[in-house]
């Protein structure tokens, strides 16, 4: 058996359209004038869905078989690569395990049997970092319709085998990052598992040791609610500095990481960190390390964390803890969930939150010892968290330094 680094003479490359890889699919999206369309079992994708793995995530939306029925040109088979072709997320690629609807911000590849389903995820990959670069660097919406998406032009091995090859190696790869990103998913929801049960059903500690609320605590009225006795009803402002994120000029922004890293907006997000993707020699606001980061365009609410200082696009706000309570702070921002998305617009209104609205959003704010007490047993998991983040983006480097070797022919096997 070759191995990566020996040459094969007999493999060649050939130059093709991404049509000839396979039947391409424009989605579409049900009315949503019908409620009825919408609440079924069918996944429809669309880049408010994380986009950030290989694999197509539980979508926030299903269509019901009526909702199928408008769209039923579109629904797309397992083992379809759908390749994000608007707006910020342009460039944004996953693999599908099961039938899925996309809504028409998705071009979507049905491959035929001459191209290993695998093999062309990672191809379009390669394709839409060039697309997602493009789009950061002009002022107007950017778009890729079907027309010019199916005559892009890339290259493939003839064969199928080596198309199968390379995809190994690089799922090899993948399939320990996704057991990785598994293993933060669980520790992230023991976490805010233990978050809901002090600060949202008050079952924190009292003095002996027991769940507060179910040992006879104290309750007092607020316009929150029933709260705690000594705890108070504030505001983000109180627990937290608040910056606006502002984009620098698109000419500064280079991706071989001379100047600050740049987080433009959502589409840079990860599972619980962002991805270096852009740097910028001219940056306008800064977010510190361990900041929340948070969506505040379309759609609004989305979190990440900074994993060191960098420099922040209009779409996103730099959320800062007082006093360090970076946790409490974090969690509290997952659990204004259904709040910050009352600021997400609906039909033709693009959703967005300002500065003011932000901080003046009402909280509970517990006394500091058991605010504490909360940090100090939820270190553990955010340690191991950042620990296997780490080893994510040690296996994303090695695999993204093989990926365009690879699909370029310039290791063979």
């Amino acid at each position: 058996m070759k191995g990566i680094g020996e040459m094969n003479n007999m493999e060649e490359w050939k130059k093709i359209k991404i049509s000839d890889i396979g039947r391409i699919v424009t989605g579409k999206t049900p009315r949503t004038s019908i409620k009825e369309n919408y609440g079924g079992y069918i996944p429809f994708l669309t880049p408010s869905d994380d986009l950030s793995n290989k694999f197509a995530p539980i979508t926030n939306k299903v269509l019901t078989d009526k909702g199928l029925m408008e769209v039923r040109n579109c629904l797309l088979p397992e083992n379809s690569i759908c390749v994000s072709c608007i707006g910020s997320d342009l460039g944004k690629v996953v693999m599908l395990k099961k039938p899925t609807v996309t809504n028409q911000q998705f071009n979507s590849i049905i491959p035929n049997e001459n191209y290993s389903p695998d093999f062309v995820y990672y191809l379009m990959i390669i394709v839409g970092k060039r697309l997602n670069f493009l789009s950061k660097t002009s002022t107007a919406v950017p778009i890729i319709n079907k027309s010019t998406f199916s005559n892009f032009e890339v290259e493939v091995p003839s064969c199928l085998h080596n198309q199968t090859q390379i995809a190994k190696i690089l799922s090899s790869l993948d399939d320990k990052i996704e057991l990785n990103n598994r293993i933060n998913a669980n520790l992230e929801e023991q976490a805010q598992a233990l978050f809901r049960r002090w600060f949202v059903d008050f079952e924190f500690p009292n003095e002996q040791g027991l769940p507060y609320k179910s040992n006879g605590g104290k309750f007092i009225d607020s316009e929150l609610g029933r709260i705690p006795k000594e705890w108070k009803v504030g505001t983000l402002s109180d627990i937290a500095d608040i910056i606006m994120g502002q984009s620098p000029s698109g000419e500064s922004y280079n991706e071989n990481g001379e100047g600050k890293v740049f987080y433009q907006g959502r589409t840079d997000f990860g599972n619980r960190f962002p991805s270096r993707r852009l740097f910028t020699t001219e940056p306008k606001r800064m977010a510190e390390e361990k900041s929340v980061l948070l969506s505040v365009r379309a759609p609004v609410g989305d979190i990440n964390i900074a994993i060191e200082k960098c420099c922040i696009g209009r779409g996103l706000a730099s959320i800062k803890a007082k006093n360090d309570f970076y946790s409490f702070l974090l969690y509290t921002m997952l659990n204004l969930k259904d709040k910050l998305n009352l600021f997400n617009g609906e039909g033709t209104v693009f959703g967005s939150i300002n500065k003011t609205s932000l901080e003046s959003i009402h909280i509970v704010k517990p006394n500091l010892l058991t605010v504490q007490s909360f940090e100090f047993l939820i270190k553990d998991f955010d340690r191991q968290i950042k620990r296997n983040y780490y080893e994510i983006v040690s296996l994303e480097q090695l695999r993204d330094v093989l990926l365009p070797k690879l699909m370029n022919n310039e290791i063979k096997l």
